[in-house]
């Protein structure tokens, strides 16, 4: 299971130069890849803030692209005293690698924070 973090996500379904060729390759050929809605709600906010146009397209575009949508749940938020290093970091963030840590999935991010933890099922997106 992969679990991609919101920017990583993005970047997936725009194509975007900034997702590393590794990350790419791993991604495409990946038969259990997941979003979480926490990732819907971050960039609806983000797209929100700067007036974009063509909100309310990012969930159906991934449900398209053969992601899986991810809930989180209680039990998985629980886990974020297990992450004292991230107390001051994007509640969001910590959220994606509580559900992470939860599925014991692999994680990918372009956060420098989270791929500093040195855990081994945080990966670099950007790679």
């Amino acid at each position: 299971m992969i679990l991609l973090d919101t920017q990583t996500l993005f970047w997936y379904l725009t194509g975007d130069s900034k997702l590393g060729k590794t990350a790419k390759k791993k991604l495409s050929s990946s038969q259990s890849l997941y979003f979480s809605s926490l990732s819907i709600l971050e960039l609806e906010t983000k797209f929100y803030d700067q007036q974009v146009s063509n909100q309310r397209v990012l969930r159906s575009a991934a449900l398209q692209a053969g992601l899986s949508e991810l809930p989180p749940t209680g039990a998985e938020l629980e886990r974020v005293s297990d992450f004292p290093q991230l107390i001051r970091h994007d509640p969001i963030d910590r959220a994606l690698i509580c559900q992470a840590s939860w599925h014991n999935a692999v994680f990918f991010t372009a956060d420098r924070k989270l791929l500093a933890m040195g855990l081994d099922w945080v990966k670099d997106s950007q790679n």
